[in-house]
């Protein structure tokens, strides 16, 4: 069985010495340097920041509309894919869209609803009429 042979003792790699660097010669030139740049002064090394791309109007504007949220304790970052982000992002729009039109539907039946309960209440009324005269027309004919 392959598994459990004994493995190989690694032979150490052996690098060669690194040969000292050659002594620079201090002359009249490393002196000029050092005092037009003074041996006490500290520099800063400034940073190169990197190349950021810039962004399309589009993305923007999506990552704008994003509510952002601050990850709990315990939480972690959750990476997904741009296209499934946008399909996402689509999604959300044609539920907007969907509530929006189902919205328009409910405030129309409402508005029918009432344009009914006025135009049945107006026929109760145009009935009790026409029984209150009856019953005059009723009452003037049997009283005689």
């Amino acid at each position: 069985m392959g598994l459990f042979r004994r493995k190989k003792k690694e032979e150490k790699a052996y690098a060669p010495e690194i040969p000292p660097l050659p002594e620079v010669k201090k002359g009249k030139e490393t002196e000029a340097i050092k005092e037009a740049v003074g041996e006490d002064e500290e520099f800063e090394i400034p940073e190169r920041k990197p190349k950021i791309p810039r962004l399309s109007d589009v993305q923007e504007e999506v990552i704008r509309k994003v509510p952002t949220k601050v990850a709990a304790k315990g939480e972690r970052a959750l990476f997904v894919k741009i296209e499934k982000y946008e399909d996402a992002i689509d999604k959300i729009n044609e539920i907007r869209e969907k509530l929006d039109e189902a919205e328009n539907l409910l405030r129309s039946i409402s508005e029918l609803r009432q344009k009914e309960e006025e135009e049945l209440s107006s026929w109760q009324k145009e009935i009790e009429e026409i029984k209150n005269m009856l019953m005059t027309v009723d009452q003037d004919i049997f009283e005689d």
